[in-house]
């Protein structure tokens, strides 16, 4: 059965192929999570591919790695997908889903030589400014060569102030979390916050995160998380 859109993701397609028709080859979109952002650029690549056109999906974690393939076999279940991620290299494939981690090595970099790609989609893209990113935009980027470059992310604003604008043109579509809640997408929130001895003041932030190591090193006791849990329960 054929996956129906719903009525913002069409809207979002045109609104990426609009921005496209404006020459307009780096448009950004701004989902909240949950909204279906890989459904979004699965429909692309198919029409890319049905052109004969390669295309190049760009992750930082596995599990969203894992998410693209499934959904974009979801709305096309006969893709030649390859994956590029630790001992996997498989470069043949009209769709290619990449660790940043793994690709941005030199050695793997080389190997793009001879693919064009049509199409690039960087997955959670408020990490593009950073050095291994910029490095795979490099190998596989040509100025005015009709390529479509598609950043998707649910955080635009990056808490480091790096601009996005740096890689991407225009944020083509954007819906917030409220409207996505008040139009029936996505559930009502429900906070609840846990209240602690412990303080983080003393722990370094690196790209607008809590550095694992030092959280790891003591600051964060075992009781914390069983706290966490009981208020879950």
């Amino acid at each position: 059965m054929k996956l129906q859109l719903r009525d913002y993701q069409t809207e979002c397609l045109t609104a990426i192929s609009e921005a496209s028709n404006a020459d307009i080859s780096r448009p950004l979109v701004s989902l909240p999570t949950g909204t279906g952002k890989t459904i979004i650029f699965a429909y692309i690549i198919r029409k890319i591919a049905e052109r004969g056109g390669r295309s190049l999906v760009l992750v930082h974690r596995d599990e969203l790695l894992n998410q693209a393939e499934d959904k974009l076999r979801m709305i096309w279940p006969e893709a030649e997908v390859g994956v590029v991620k630790a001992a996997r290299n498989e470069l043949d494939a009209a769709v290619i889903i990449a660790s940043v981690q793994t690709l941005s090595r030199e050695s793997r970099l080389t190997q793009l030589g001879h693919i064009r790609f049509d199409f690039l989609v960087t997955d959670e893209a408020h990490h593009s400014v950073a050095s291994s990113y910029q490095r795979i935009y490099d190998a596989v980027l040509e100025d005015g060569s009709g390529q479509l470059h598609l950043g998707v992310t649910a955080t635009p604003n990056r808490a480091d102030r790096l601009g996005l604008q740096e890689v991407y043109e225009k944020v083509v579509y954007y819906r917030s979390l409220l409207e996505m809640i008040r139009a029936g997408w996505l559930c009502d929130l429900r906070c609840i916050e846990i209240t602690t001895d412990i303080s983080l003041d003393s722990v370094k932030a690196l790209q607008g995160e809590f550095a694992q190591a030092e959280l790891a090193g003591g600051r964060n006791p075992g009781y914390r998380t069983e706290l966490s849990v009981q208020a879950y329960q």
